[in-house]
């Protein structure tokens, strides 16, 4: 892995926050249908998240409800089951054997549905592994010694060492439609569209899917509801991500109840409509971090020598003033005051 990240603020503790507007149409009631239109801050540049230029926070709000994960992560921080029914961990060795719930299916936008299968985890597995391609991360993945298809729904990887963030592994886009990425360039799939490249249909695991068309760069992408979704069916039949990347757009947008809802950093804007009638203001914790990646290179390069260098990392994460930034975008925002300010010598000096 050649990106480091350089963590500015409080790991998981950061406060994220929701804006909506209350009694829009889509907000009325939880039955089944109708849209949201979601006011994003940041267009993905791909929907590739296991590539570089793929790690974007929207990018990741997009692709999670087109891709199944082992697990998922709920409000209150746990982790629980969702593409599995469950795993067996192992401890010598360290073994993690994943049952994939019976029904779990791909569907193919007008097509048939494919069981997602064991052959689907090591697809993943092997391409986060595979050189060539410009895979972000291969934390957890390059400590797995080798994987056995026990049956189509059963899957046991065997480890080096043991691996404690397991439960984060085969999330998203780390389980991918084997039949449908068998042979392909991975740096060139889904870049555009979330497609079987094969086919050129739309493919989903998750409760949406994305349509031919319905990334319109520059304004707004789309995702229906899935309706093969072998989970919970979806309540709404639509979401719509429109790009808002100017602040001052963002909140006439959300004041004019052209958006339903933003989900925007901690900035000052934010204060008139913690107090705007017919707006409902939502602060949680989540687990999300603002941070910065130290490009070093990839591959063959080209590679940045002076970012290779420990002390000019030192030099720069040592250079930001800390608890400024936290004070200008926690307290004097009313977001989350008294939000801690991170000093790990060890995350500082990485």
């Amino acid at each position: 892995m050649h990106l480091r990240k350089l963590w500015l603020l409080a790991g998981v503790v950061l406060a994220s926050l929701a804006i909506v507007t209350t009694g829009s149409a889509s907000q009325q009631s939880a039955q089944a249908g109708g849209t949201v239109v979601f006011g994003a801050e940041q267009e993905p540049g791909i929907l590739n998240g296991d590539i570089i230029g793929g790690n974007l926070f929207w990018g990741s709000m997009v692709i999670s409800p087109v891709f199944p994960s082992a697990y998922r992560v709920y409000p209150d921080f746990s982790f629980r089951p969702d593409l599995v029914s469950n795993v067996k961990v192992q401890t010598n060795p360290f073994r993690l054997t994943y049952y994939i719930k019976k029904n779990a299916v791909w569907y193919e936008a007008g097509g048939p549905t494919h069981p997602i299968t064991s052959a689907d985890f090591i697809a993943g597995w092997r391409t986060i592994m595979t050189k060539d391609f410009k895979i972000l991360s291969q934390v957890g993945y390059e400590d797995i010694a080798s994987a056995k298809a026990i049956n189509k729904k059963t899957v046991r990887f065997t480890f080096t060492k043991p691996f404690a963030g397991w439960r984060t592994m085969f999330s998203s886009q780390t389980v991918v439609p084997s039949f449908a990425i068998a042979g392909e360039d991975f740096n060139k799939v889904w870049i555009n569209d979330m497609n079987d490249p094969k086919t050129g249909k739309p493919i989903s695991g998750g409760p949406f899917y994305m349509p031919n068309g319905g990334w319109d760069r520059g304004k707004q992408l789309v995702l229906l509801r899935n309706p093969k979704f072998w989970g919970p069916k979806a309540k709404l039949a639509k979401a719509v991500y429109r790009f808002l990347p100017d602040t001052n757009t963002t909140a006439e947008a959300i004041r004019g109840r052209e958006v339903d809802v933003i989900y925007p950093q901690p900035q000052i804007f934010l204060v008139p409509l913690r107090h705007t009638a017919g707006i409902k203001v939502q602060v949680g914790r989540g687990p999300i971090f603002e941070h910065i990646d130290f490009n070093m290179g990839f591959g063959k390069g080209p590679f940045n020598d002076l970012l290779k260098q420990l002390w000019m990392r030192q030099a720069i994460a040592y250079g930001i003033d800390r608890k400024s930034v936290v004070q200008a975008l926690y307290t004097k925002t009313d977001i989350a005051p008294g939000l801690p300010v991170l000093n790990d010598p060890i995350i500082l000096t990485a």
